[in-house]
């Protein structure tokens, strides 16, 4: 049987060394670094503000002040009702009875129940009524 040395002690003295250095590192200031400082010193503060601009003319000239609540100025509409305001629910029930027929057709096709039509050409085609894959009935037809 090979016996091999034990890596542990030199992986000790490998994280000492690591260790040793970066202390050292630390020490002196070098190596650490204000990287927020660095980043923000190109776009230093220098001074007062100047002077805010005059604002630039409007446009269009803004309409002169109204009469303060003149009783013939306001317009009174009469009530209405919205229509059709149900339509929402009646789209989601029909949605999710389309989603419950297609899981229900799709359970119908891996089963191998239903119908399949062939179409040969433009006019004619052919069908097949199967249960379990069985063929029952066999159809064929023109159209025009």
């Amino acid at each position: 049987m090979i016996r091999l040395p034990c890596p542990a002690p030199a992986v000790l003295v490998a994280l000492a060394t690591l260790g040793i250095l970066s202390a050292r590192a630390s020490d002196d200031g070098s190596a650490q670094t204000d990287i927020r400082s660095e980043m923000l010193s190109e776009y230093s503060y220098s001074g007062k503000p100047r002077a805010a601009a005059a604002p630039l003319p409007a446009p269009v000239p803004a309409p002169a002040p109204a009469a303060a609540s003149a009783p013939d100025t306001v317009v009174r509409l009469p009530s209405y009702i919205v229509f059709e305001s149900g339509r929402n629910g009646q789209l989601d029930t029909a949605f999710k009875a389309q989603a419950a027929a297609s899981k229900q057709q799709a359970i119908l096709d891996k089963l191998g129940i239903g119908v399949r039509v062939k179409s040969f050409g433009k006019h004619f085609g052919v069908g097949v009524v199967t249960v379990f894959y069985i063929p029952i009935a066999v159809f064929g037809g023109f159209s025009w």
